[in-house]
């Protein structure tokens, strides 16, 4: 038949014939059961809804075409293994066969550097170095904790000068939570009003919108390079913006190396000895460029994890006024009036810690702990090769009723025992992850949680804002982090 086509069209059909089957999904028959695919998208077109609802629409395609709580689903030609079974994440993530990272997006902006997009040797050395250092620079420590309180009482400051005009919370609450990991990666803290330390704070909350915006170049990367789509333009602001970021680091960096004697003072002090340890070992992974990588990460994950669930704590009160009155009632029975909480206090404060951990479970800050097995592996009896995308739903976990009975409802109590004391545990609850990877700042989170939240709470009411409304079941997810869609609220000064 070809004989009577042009040779053009010949060499263009025999083209796209070849670009259908390359990227025409070819599942080994032994991933485990998941819906039909289509050629080049494979199960694109099944993907609905933005934020929550998409998470949701995920866990409900993986308990309709799955088996025992897992699933295959194609992205592009990519096989995508998701697991919403509990006990498989828990056993998943404390292997060390399954702390891998697949190859993605990141991978051009971070080239497999820093401590959360790598793996490997680099991963493994980097990782116990920065849990160390972060543990031995205040985590759990007095100084930490003046340090936090500093901020809340600055954050305090900032909400009474708007003097109740109505404000997105995420601007006020960034600038503080970003100043406690400064403090401890560079031993220093910058004024809220200072322009260039705003805008670095500025800039991590629009790489979350940015990478929203980028979720199908992650599938199909060579969408970055089409000129005047949205996609470039997009990519092209995210680099930009990490790049800016890697200067501010990169000027405080060569600050510290002119000035290395003395005690060891931060993170990037630390960092440097380290590196001139280890100047004569050519396996060494402390590298200069690995460091701007690592403090990219920290100030990142360390500022729009911990301000992100304020800011949710703020709407699901709002949406429940019953608990936000309980909650009220317990901080001003414990606090006197307008006065900042220490840590010592937290044993008293058993509901506003049940609230944070509710919020916490509802919001799914980071809903999915994406890994790829680093050799091939038997799940379930199904075999995965190894490099396949692997992604344990936490959100699946959290909103599955046999750990969280009624898991939409907004409650508490569940994080209570009988005689209203905190639990020690509650099997399912994993907003920090668990295993190899858990997160590193999980202690400085719940420091920072507890102290700027029941600061806000003393000091402040939380008021819906005349006109405009928002819901806590519409959120925007970014690739990472499940964040609240943009809304603004009154703080009113509380009256004693």
């Amino acid at each position: 038949m070809l004989q009577f086509l042009s040779p053009t069209t010949a060499i263009l059909g025999l083209v796209l014939v070849f670009v259908v089957w390359f990227f025409t999904p070819k599942k080994p028959a032994k991933l485990p059961p998941g819906p039909p695919c289509k050629p080049i998208i494979g199960n694109l077109d099944r993907i609905k809804g933005e934020g929550n609802a998409l998470l949701e629409h995920l866990t409900n395609l993986t308990g309709q075409y799955g088996d025992n709580g897992l699933c295959t689903l194609y992205f592009g030609h990519r096989a995508n293994v998701f697991v919403n079974n509990y006990e498989i994440i828990k056993q998943m993530l404390n292997d060390d066969k399954y702390a891998g990272r697949p190859e993605g997006m990141f991978d051009i902006i971070f080239k497999r550097k820093g401590l959360l997009f790598t793996d490997g040797e680099l991963w493994k050395e980097q990782r116990r170095f920065a849990l160390s250092t972060l543990r031995d620079f205040g985590l759990g420590k007095t100084w930490l904790q003046d340090l936090i309180l500093d901020e809340a009482s600055e954050l305090i400051g900032d909400l009474a000068a708007v003097d109740g005009q109505p404000i997105n919370p995420t601007n006020y609450l960034t600038p503080s939570v970003s100043n406690v990991i400064c403090a401890i990666s560079y031993g220093q803290r910058f004024s809220h009003t200072d322009q260039r330390f705003r805008k670095l704070a500025n800039l991590v909350g629009e790489n979350v919108k940015l990478t929203a915006r980028l979720r199908l170049v992650q599938i199909f990367p060579f969408l970055r390079h089409i000129p005047f789509s949205g996609w470039q333009e997009a990519f092209v602001a995210l680099t930009t913006n990490m790049r800016q970021e890697v200067a501010f680091f990169r000027e405080l960096i060569q600050d510290h190396k002119a000035h290395l004697e003395g005690e060891l003072r931060d993170y990037i002090h630390a960092y440097l000895i380290e590196m001139d340890k280890q100047k004569t070992n050519p396996l060494s992974t402390f590298t200069e460029d690995q460091l701007e990588m690592a403090m990219l990460n920290l100030f990142g994950a360390g500022t729009e994890t911990t301000s992100t669930t304020m800011t949710w704590a703020i709407i699901y009160l709002l949406e429940n006024p019953d608990i936000y009155k309980k909650l009220q009632a317990e901080v001003d029975e414990v606090l006197p009036a307008g006065q900042y909480p220490t840590l010592d206090l937290r044993d008293r404060l058993p509901y506003m810690q049940a609230v944070i951990q509710e919020v916490q479970r509802m919001a799914n800050l980071v809903p999915f702990a994406i890994r790829s097995p680093t050799e091939d592996v038997k799940i379930h009896g199904y075999e995965i090769p190894a490099g396949t995308i692997i992604t344990p739903n936490l959100y699946a976990v959290h909103m599955d009723p046999q750990y969280f009975p009624e898991p939409q409802r907004f409650n508490p109590e569940r994080f209570l025992d009988k005689e209203g004391n905190l639990k020690p545990k509650v099997e399912g609850f994993l907003p920090f992850s668990i295993g190899k990877r858990f997160c590193l700042g999980e202690s400085l989170a719940k420091m920072e949680l507890f102290i700027f939240f029941a600061s806000l709470l003393s000091h402040f009411t939380f008021e819906r804002a005349s006109g405009r409304s928002f819901s806590s079941k519409k959120s925007v997810y970014g690739n990472v982090v499940n964040s609240p869609e943009y809304f603004e609220i009154i703080f009113e000064k509380r009256q004693y």
